[in-house]
């Protein structure tokens, strides 16, 4: 596992020549500490990531998404390696109207992109 700084989190750790052999500082926000605090243990790193995954914007509903591809002239269907453009903006168009993938938050929706 590679240092961090307890700080912080950075992994811009280096050797504090002012402080000694075993002690540490953080290039990102100065903090001085000694070597064997450095380590990041799994708990404090899965609790870092949950603290940065972003909210969840939308839902994809795998249900819906097989009854509608069933079909066959269903919302969505299969597309292929030559599929373009339009047809999968007409897919995410479908596949909202449909339900099969809704936002968590009321008003949000996937535009469709200028490619």
């Amino acid at each position: 596992m590679e240092l961090r700084c307890p700080e912080c989190a950075s992994p811009e750790v280096e050797p504090d020549p002012q402080e000694g052999d075993e002690a540490r500082r953080c290039a990102n926000c100065g903090a001085r500490f000694p070597r064997d605090s450095a380590f990041v243990s799994v708990l404090e790193a899965e609790a870092y990531r949950g603290d940065v995954t972003p909210p969840q914007l939308f839902a994809f509903n795998p249900t819906l998404a097989e009854m509608e591809l069933r079909k066959g002239d269903g919302a969505i269907t299969t597309i292929n390696p030559y599929s373009d453009a339009d047809e999968l903006h007409r897919l995410l168009d479908g596949a909202q109207a449909a339900r099969i993938i809704e936002s968590v938050r009321h008003g949000l929706r996937l535009p469709a992109l200028d490619l």
